[in-house]
């Protein structure tokens, strides 16, 4: 491939011809550095800029992922970069990209996170944060990227410097004729560089792509909350409506969250100047400590404290203060003796907040 320049002014245009890259390293870091030139607000209707890009991001037994990128809605692709002259580029990519689709899906958000702080030093969403300009929905991110993981709606984009017909035909076979959550694409990036500056000309493949059903808000009320428990997770409703009861009389604030497939149920307290939020219960049968949101209103040393209470509780010994959010199966507490000791070390917190 090939482009015309000319300089402002002159009558003659220049052929510019494509630089050819020696190694797949050099399409990752460009995308690494700047994950926006995969434009998914034209490939899926109702998303945002892919913003954060963490590149060779493992999963367990499986491999690494070239590069991780997350939008600021939650939107999250699985991004594989190869050279047209590498003959993984045209089939074994794909089986590739559906590999680490497969390990991805139904990880947790605190999985995710988790690494992602070991390898940036910083937390996911303190990174998308510093990368978005303008308002941004903290919570909005958070659900949307809990339910691409337990959706499996990735979008799964392979990069390339030059497009073949067998990978023009794969993606336009899964995307035409797939009813599955995920969308498959390519993106062939063509770069030239004259007099110092550098030209990327993208061409996108898969456009028509299905539109995410994991964005958009749901207004939980309790019923619909406990449906979807008994759904989910039958085990758990006994002990959930326990805890939705005690959380309603004990809060200083209750919640239900909104995301579309995931329901929360939160508990709050109000200090002076802030709330912190402390833990929630989901349809998906597991209670959630925030530490995430915690850390914010209140010190470290308070969080130790009450994950040492928590940890004395045996479904809870497992529990790590520099977790995110660590959580436990709601029917651990089916055992009266546990839920209760929870309750107390909960309402011992209240002391600690001044709340």
């Amino acid at each position: 491939m090939r482009i015309l320049t000319r300089k402002t002014g002159s009558k003659n245009w220049e052929s510019r011809e494509s630089e050819e890259m020696k190694v797949e390293a050099e399409l990752q870091k460009m995308l690494e550095e700047s994950p926006s030139l995969i434009k998914i607000e034209d490939i899926r209707e109702g998303s945002s800029p892919l913003v954060v890009s963490i590149p060779e991001f493992a999963l367990a037994d499986s491999g690494l992922i070239d590069i991780l990128a997350f939008s600021s809605k939650g939107d999250v692709a699985i991004i594989e970069c190869k050279l047209d002259k590498n003959q993984e580029a045209r089939r074994k990519v794909i089986g590739q990209v559906l590999e680490y689709a497969s390990f991805l899906w139904q990880t947790s958000y605190e999985e995710i996170d988790e690494q992602i702080q070991r390898k940036k030093g910083k937390p996911l969403a303190e990174l998308v944060r510093e990368s978005v300009k303008g308002e941004w929905d903290e919570e909005e991110f958070r659900q949307g990227v809990r339910d691409s993981l337990q959706n499996g709606e990735f979008l799964l984009m392979v990069v390339v410097d030059g497009m073949n017909e067998q990978l023009r035909h794969i993606v336009r076979y899964v995307n035409e004729c797939g009813k599955s959550a995920f969308s498959l694409h390519a993106l062939e990036m063509k770069v030239f560089k004259a007099e110092g500056v550098e030209i990327i000309v993208p061409q996108l493949h898969g456009e028509a792509a299905k539109p995410s059903t994991a964005r958009g808000a749901r207004e939980w009320t309790e019923d619909l909350f406990f449906e979807e428990l008994e759904k989910r997770n039958p085990e758990a409703v006994i002990v959930a409506k326990d805890l939705y009861k005690w959380i309603v009389e004990n809060a200083d604030h209750s919640q239900l969250g909104k995301g579309p497939h995931l329901g929360t149920f939160t508990f709050s307290y109000l200090g002076d100047d802030a709330r912190h939020s402390v833990f929630c219960i989901r349809t998906d049968g597991r209670l959630v400590m925030t530490y995430e949101y915690l850390v914010r209103t209140t010190s470290r040393e308070v969080i130790e404290a009450l994950n040492s209470r928590l940890r004395e509780i045996r479904p809870l010994k497992g529990f790590s203060s520099e977790s995110t959010g660590p959580s436990v199966k709601i029917e651990a507490f089916a055992d009266g003796d546990y839920l209760e000791k929870f309750k107390q070390t909960i309402l011992w917190l209240r002391s600690q907040l001044g709340a």
